[in-house]
């Protein structure tokens, strides 16, 4: 995994922010998730970026590098702290405002030409009313011709999965063992993704939980059609490849239709 962590960076059971650290290392751009996003940005010549939901900057950083215009929504007043001291460190400007992605319209008052919506982060909205509402912020908040990406675990697997908790991913990381799990309770209405962290030397280490909407593909390009999204297409990676259900993860690419059209 591509990361720009300082080799210094430890983490810690019980530290506060200790979820936004590990979300920092589950979702950090690789090789391939670079690659993907060179090929976006050349292709729709995008110069302005909106980034709904920052808990990781490193790839709002990387494509400020790029020289992009970059806002990002940070949910978190610590994480704001963290993002503008790592922008800095790094000698580039991100726009970080605090905010919650369900209230776009109202934090940002311009159109971009790429709106990214990563790391799971749709599905934290817990119910249908808002996803669908903060899609159509989306819609609006972008150029006519402009792209949103959308990244979330593929949910039409993990319902099928017989486990009362079925495992997802896992990771080791400087002595950091991260497991990660899918859990929905018996009547199937709510789930559960689980961080399991096991740093050396802590017996028993950390878990962390957070509900989550179970989104299917055929939901969500359904909701993009009706919102007027054209060229929705979905992978199970960054490699760009066809989405097969067999991965765990889900990338969405949908556009707003060109003005000229």
């Amino acid at each position: 995994m591509v990361t720009f962590f300082d080799d210094q960076q430890k983490l810690s059971s019980g530290k506060p922010g200790c979820r936004f650290d590990i979300s920092g290392l589950v979702f950090g751009p690789d090789e391939q998730q670079i690659n993907f996003f060179k090929k976006i940005i050349e292709k729709h010549n995008v110069n302005t970026v909106l980034d709904v939901f920052c808990e990781n900057p490193d790839l709002a950083i990387l494509l400020a590098r790029w020289g992009k215009t970059v806002t990002a929504l940070v949910p978190e007043p610590v994480l704001k702290r963290k993002i503008g001291t790592k922008s800095d460190r790094a000698g580039v400007r991100l726009n970080a405002c605090l905010g919650d992605m369900r209230d776009i319209y109202n934090l940002y008052h311009k159109q971009c030409d790429l709106i990214v919506c990563l790391q799971n982060s749709l599905a934290l909205l817990l119910n249908k009313e808002d996803i669908w509402g903060t899609l159509a912020q989306m819609y609006l908040k972008l150029e006519p011709g402009g792209v949103l990406v959308i990244h979330t675990f593929n949910y039409d697997r993990l319902l099928k999965a017989v486990d009362s908790a079925a495992p997802v991913l896992s990771w080791q990381h400087r002595g950091l063992k991260i497991k990660l799990l899918f859990k929905q309770d018996k009547g199937g209405d709510s789930a559960d993704l689980i961080f399991k962290v096991f740093p050396e030397g802590v017996p028993g280490g950390q878990k962390i939980v957070y509900p989550v909407w179970p989104i299917l593909t055929k939901e969500l390009n359904l909701w993009l059609a009706e919102l007027g999204f054209e060229k929705i297409k979905n992978y199970d990676w960054y490699d760009g490849k066809t989405f097969t259900c067999n991965g765990y993860h889900r990338i969405t690419v949908a556009c707003r239709p060109d003005a000229a059209e």
